[in-house]
């Protein structure tokens, strides 16, 4: 984009391949996705850039994100009768508990990533 508009750009890759964990190796015949990524945006600017970077090779796919959990998969994002059915109620009770004690009572500031969780999501898994 800022190409487009006349200012100088450089892109930078440490590897010898280009494309980061968004690429796949071939590795003695076998093919590995290095990341389980695919390119999602909400922003209209940004989806517009890569059909006009990519054009025909930019490939829609049907987005479907889950969680194994317990033995079952969940949605991800959670659908609202996932976890009471999947989970059963005693633990689903459980866990919003757990959220609205992390949503009322905060433990301390913030200073590593388990509390920014905690403090998002709850201590229960």
């Amino acid at each position: 984009m800022l190409s487009s508009q006349g200012v100088p750009t450089a892109v930078l890759e440490a590897d010898q391949t280009v494309g980061g964990i968004a690429r796949i190796v071939n590795y003695r015949g076998y093919l590995f996705d290095i990341g389980g990524h695919r390119f999602f945006t909400k922003w209209d600017a940004v989806e517009e850039l890569w059909h006009e970077i990519l054009g025909d090779k930019f490939l829609a796919r049907p987005r479907l994100s889950r969680i194994y959990y317990r033995n079952r998969f969940f949605y991800y994002p959670l659908r609202p009768k996932d976890a009471p059915f999947g989970l059963g109620p005693v633990e689903a009770t459980r866990m919003v508990a757990s959220y609205l004690w992390a949503k009322a009572l905060p433990e301390g500031p913030e200073t590593n990533r388990e509390q920014w969780v905690t403090h998002r999501f709850s201590r229960r898994p």
